[in-house]
């Protein structure tokens, strides 16, 4: 009888512990990990949203996990960092990376709340977890006549306790919770998928990098590099090419300076078809990826390497060849784009003195006048490598890459405030003679010129001119846009056209594998991994 009653107690403070094998949070692995440049200010200060599975991770830091669906104030003093989430924070001199994770979380039903050496309310607080602040799973004991029972083991800033399931919440399962297998963030408008590492930029600045696998990256390229629209055979060359440049690169922008990248806020469910039914091919050059570079239109012939980049040597993958298809895909797109294939740009001499003095630093006066101009066309297309001014203050030469020429010349925002190519023709009208101490000159302008009046000089600084002639006076504009520039393509017009492309995949019946042996000369598509 007595060993029955013993046996009692015993059974009522049974406990019992079930381990979390299953769902203990572990860090997201991705395949080809990239790194991406999405956010630059020189702001002290931001904010980042998270949604999912998330924790403060570093080598110099506590592992600290962040409940669903919070924002963190990102601020920056002097040489540090800090990410605050609620009443938490992680201050660090050195980059603070906050990795993506699976697994599952406990979160305190209102902070703070005191996590416990053993699974009981008298058992020494070991640490506390804070508002917004949430804690590894590692599975749970239930206790029989116990108010507080199941209590929750958990991993808190490295530290393992326990919290009574009354004061808190879970456990539950990120981002599988959620619908789907990935956490995301939302940074300055736009949500990504992925991990981010917060960074100090410039004197008091903040960077994020978005960290990645490089499927995912494609998939936040393609529908901002192409039209969703578009044949699906033009979007499966653009992600093998999207995917090829990138494999290939070390730290990516989301600008034209890599790839034009949005995250997940701009995927669609065509281009990511695209990039699901293409996955791991790169475009190889005997036996090796290679970083594939591509642009929006050719003109109707893409470049040699060595015509608008010559300072980087030749590539035979990149040697020059035909676009038949590109001016069709553009003009059935519509006047929108149709400039991309063919443009003009009518100029003064005082539009490209004021470009050329802006871009080379160079100090022109103020009564300079143009009065010749001269290109060199030195690439097979007619590609431009130099350029001369023949001013009244002398001669003025530029010379260099593709994009060193395209810069000194203004355009419109849609161009980014340059030409739209190298390949380029230019004609031009002089309106005036001028008459100099020396000798009659022929110019394009005589805006800031001294004419000689009776009564003395004056400066011309009008819009239009009156000139006397013998049937009248008659008015002309001062600075006439007497100088055009014609030419084709929009870029550097290297590798794949993007609408040359979309022409090959409707018009000329192409699949991806084809257009992309088109476009890089004696290369092959296969799969990197």
């Amino acid at each position: 009888m007595m060993k029955k009653m013993l046996l009692i107690p015993l059974l009522c403070a049974a406990l019992i512990f079930q381990p979390a094998n299953a769902d203990a949070a572990t860090k997201t692995a991705y395949t080809e990990e990239v790194k991406v440049s999405i956010y630059r200010s020189t702001s002290p200060t931001a904010t980042i949203t998270v949604k999912g599975n998330y924790a403060v991770d570093s080598a110099y830091l506590s592992k600290r996990f962040i409940e669903h669906n919070t924002t963190l104030a990102i601020t920056r003093s002097g040489g540090h960092l800090t990410v605050g989430f609620g009443r938490a924070s992680a201050t660090s001199g050195y980059d603070i990376p906050v990795n993506e994770y699976q697994g599952a979380i406990i979160t305190a039903a209102s902070g703070p709340v005191n996590i416990r050496e053993n699974a009981t309310t008298n058992s020494p607080v070991v640490t506390s977890l804070d508002n917004r602040e949430a804690a590894e799973y590692l599975g749970e004991s239930k206790q029989t006549n116990d108010v507080h029972s199941p209590w929750y083991k958990v991993n808190v800033k490295g530290i393992t306790g326990w919290i009574a399931s009354s004061v808190s919440s879970g456990p539950i399962t990120y981002p599988q919770t959620l619908g789907r297998n990935y956490s995301t963030f939302q940074v300055g408008g736009r949500e990504y998928r992925g991990s981010f590492i917060v960074k100090k930029f410039g004197t008091n600045g903040i960077e994020i990098i978005n960290v990645l696998g490089i499927e995912d990256y494609i998939k936040g390229v393609v529908p901002n590099e192409s039209y969703p629209s578009w044949h699906m055979e033009a979007l499966k060359a653009q992600a093998v090419t999207a995917r090829s440049y990138a494999y290939a690169s070390g730290i990516l922008s989301n600008t034209t300076s890599s790839q034009v990248y949005n995250g997940f806020s701009s995927e669609h469910s065509r281009t990511n078809d695209a990039v699901d039914a293409t996955r791991g091919e790169v475009v190889k050059y005997q036996g090796k990826p290679i970083m594939t570079f591509f642009g929006a239109a050719s003109g109707g012939v893409t470049a040699n390497y060595g015509d608008v980049w010559a300072s980087s040597g030749h590539k035979s993958y990149y040697s020059s060849v035909e676009d038949p298809y590109e001016a069709q895909a553009i003009a059935e797109a519509g006047a929108s784009v149709r400039r991309a294939h063919n443009w003009t740009f009518n100029y003064s001499a005082t539009d490209l003195l004021t470009e050329f003095a802006l871009v080379t630093k160079q100090n022109f006066s103020p009564t300079v006048l143009l009065q010749e101009m001269e290109i060199a066309k030195t690439g097979a297309n007619g590609e431009v490598s130099r350029v001369t001014y023949t001013t009244s203050d002398g001669a003025y030469t530029r010379t260099g890459n593709e994009g060193q020429i395209r810069a000194i010349f203004p355009s419109e925002a849609a161009f980014y405030h340059m030409l739209p190519s190298s390949m380029f023709n230019v004609t031009y009208t002089k309106d005036y003679k001028v008459k100099l101490i020396n000798q009659d000159v022929e110019a394009f302008s005589v805006l800031n010129q001294k004419i000689q009046l009776p009564s003395g000089t004056q400066s011309i600084t009008g819009s239009n001119v009156n000139i006397m002639s013998a049937s009248g006076t008659i008015s002309k504009p001062s600075d006439p846009k007497s100088i055009t520039i014609s030419g084709g393509g929009w870029g550097h017009r290297i590798g794949m056209s993007q609408w040359g492309a979309q022409g090959f995949a409707k018009f000329g019946n192409k699949n991806y594998k084809e257009i992309l042996a088109h476009y890089y000369t004696g290369t092959e598509v296969s799969k990197q991994y």
